[in-house]
């Protein structure tokens, strides 16, 4: 829980541990599926915490650009390149962070909320078309 009188964390053992397998599950759900940081961060800080939404959302934003970071470099260290539709993306996707990051203390918390379960919910139906289309072809 937050201290009311700091803003930060009180760092418990509980508090360590519930942040440390919600971190180590993301991280390798991100390994494992590329997805983790969001999907698995929102919801976790928000179940197992008192962190308003807008930190939850920042906390997210900063994992996930770390581990695109991280893997993009790693790419790149073993000799890897990019194609120039890459860096647009990459471009694209900071600035979006970034965008939203300025947008996301104008929106009320309830709607964040609402909008990532919305999202999440979306992407998880496209999953399943996408899904199901491989196992069904319609030819």
């Amino acid at each position: 829980m937050l201290n009311a009188e700091t803003g930060r964390f009180r760092w418990n053992s509980r508090c360590f541990f519930s942040l440390s397998a919600l971190g180590g599950l993301s991280g390798l759900f991100s390994g494992l599926l590329g997805v983790g940081g969001g999907f698995l961060i929102v919801p976790g800080v928000r179940q197992f915490s008192n962190l308003g939404m807008h930190g939850i959302v920042a906390t997210s934003l900063l994992v996930i650009a770390l581990i695109s970071a991280t893997t993009v470099a790693g790419f790149l260290w073993s000799g890897g390149s990019l194609s120039a539709a890459a860096w647009v993306f990459i471009a694209g996707s900071g600035c979006g962070m970034l965008g939203g990051r300025l947008l996301a203390p104008r929106v009320p918390a309830r709607y964040l909320q609402l909008g990532f379960a919305l999202l999440a919910g979306l992407a998880a139906l496209m999953l399943l078309g996408k899904t199901l289309m491989s196992l069904f072809p319609l030819h």
